[in-house]
């Protein structure tokens, strides 16, 4: 295998990690508010309900790739360093995410009628969205997970958008300055606050607290694939192969056995917080092992054409797949074809295919010409291609 392909094998690979965790996303999504009187249909849409620890997937992902480009970049001049990393981060997400939040605008304005509650509620509260505060909002009015639905449209899945998004406010900051060491403290050190706070050993009543401490809640993920990029960086790639297969393999089974017992959790924080940090570990054990050793069974199966694709689009998949959940899920599934039980299949189906074409044409019509302008600042030819956000990064 050339050099060329051991690359391309690579990045093919972690885009079937971020095809899986977006599928994830998308099941969970799809299967959140159904339920089955047959036990083994029941024990499937349960399985599917552990979909939400993608995010997670999504994040360790993340904080990955990223802090691989920052730290072979860091010894740049600081204009370029941070000029070169904002402005292509800039043009991979804003174009979609502030376009879908122009098109609601424009439907709120122009057709209020359609819905004039969900109109005006999304009028009075936009600006959360536009400044990448979806999940303060989440903090701010008190609720885990309100649905802030807005006529037919629901935006609270943006709120990992706003984590990754603060996450790159002082990252880039922290590997520019600081030596390796400090950096993989400062990371162990954002793992164990962001532990912390989501399983409630820090907590407070105040609103406005919440709202701060909304993204620090949700870091572990991100800081833990930092971490691995750090330990990347200090170690020849032959001689830590072993030692995260072993670990990889541990932590993936770890976690299948935290997802059966998911359902019947009664979603406790401290568990559940438990089981995403868990997720983030084996999700960065597995990029490192496929980044390390390219010949490794487990890259050839996550480089399966079908999640390599998912992984590709994940993006804008990630965006579109529950603006249109308050729709969705009005749907009466007892009357499409076959009754309820093939309702559900159906329902999932369209649920994975429809935002895959969505996201597919967005890519190509609106997205890939602002991504052709980041070779326009591009001082690092060898610099591994574009992380998306959780969609992202």
């Amino acid at each position: 295998m050339s050099a060329h392909e051991d690359l391309h094998h690579r990045f093919a690979a972690l885009d079937g990690i971020r095809g899986i965790a977006i599928l994830s996303v998308v099941i969970y999504h799809a299967t959140m508010t159904l339920g089955h009187d047959f036990e083994p249909i029941q024990f499937l849409l349960s399985a599917g309900h552990t979909g939400w620890l993608g995010v997670e997937v999504f994040f360790a992902l993340s904080g990955f790739l990223i802090t691989r480009i920052l730290l072979k970049n860091r010894h740049a001049p600081a204009r370029e360093y941070f000029g070169t990393f904002y402005y292509r981060r800039a043009l991979r997400i804003l174009p979609l995410y502030f376009g879908v939040l122009a098109i609601i605008w424009v439907v709120s304005v122009a057709l209020p009628h359609l819905n004039p509650q969900g109109a005006a509620k999304f009028l009075d509260q936009q600006w959360w969205f536009w400044l990448h505060a979806a999940n303060m909002s989440r903090e701010f009015h008190g609720a885990h997970m309100p649905a802030l639905e807005f006529g037919y449209f629901e935006l609270s899945h943006f709120w990992t958008l706003a984590v990754e998004e603060h996450f790159y406010l002082f990252w880039p900051l922290l590997v520019f300055t600081l030596s390796v060491r400090n950096l993989a403290l400062s990371a162990i050190v954002i793992v164990l606050l962001s532990m912390a706070l989501r399983t409630g050993l820090l907590h407070t009543e105040e609103p406005w607290i919440n709202a701060v401490l909304a993204t620090p809640k949700h870091l572990a993920g991100l800081a833990l694939g930092g971490l691995a990029a750090v330990w990347l960086h200090c170690r020849p790639a032959g001689s830590i192969t072993p030692v995260v297969r072993r670990g990889t393999w541990a932590l993936v089974s770890l976690v299948v056995l935290a997802c059966l017992l998911i359902p019947v959790s009664e979603q406790d924080g401290a568990f559940d917080a438990g089981v995403a940090l868990l997720t983030a570990l084996a999700t960065a054990c597995a990029a490192l092992w496929v980044t390390t050793d390219p010949s490794a069974r487990l890259g050839h199966w996550l480089s399966h054409p079908v999640l390599v694709t998912y992984g590709k689009y994940s993006y804008g998949i990630y965006v579109f797949h529950y603006l249109l959940g308050p729709l969705a899920r009005r749907a009466e599934l007892s009357t499409w074809p076959g009754g309820y039980t093939l309702g559900i299949v159906w329902y999932v189906a369209l649920s994975l295919v429809v935002p895959l074409l969505v996201a597919m044409v967005s890519y190509r019509y609106w997205e890939a010409p602002w991504l052709r302008l980041k070779d326009r600042r591009d001082y690092r030819p060898d610099a591994p291609p574009s992380v998306p956000p959780v969609a992202p990064a």
